[in-house]
């Protein structure tokens, strides 16, 4: 009796645990999904462009200095 009836709590809460971790994690993932996609499109735009007319690294690092 005691020992069903603290295995089906143990159940019941790691299931909510779970949930509530699953849920903070995809809560998580959205924010950092928001943050971090502009910044990512704004590397692959310029690494597209550093690709198309085959700009030294340096020479882009020279610019981001003078800015």
């Amino acid at each position: 009796m005691l020992s069903s009836h603290s295995s089906f709590l143990v159940q019941v809460f790691h299931l909510t645990i779970s949930l509530r971790l699953k849920v903070r994690f995809f809560f998580v993932l959205n924010c950092a999904r928001r943050r971090i996609m502009p910044l990512r499109n704004m590397r692959l735009r310029k690494a597209r462009r550093a690709l198309r007319t085959k700009a030294r690294p340096w020479v882009s690092r020279r610019t981001r200095r003078r800015h």
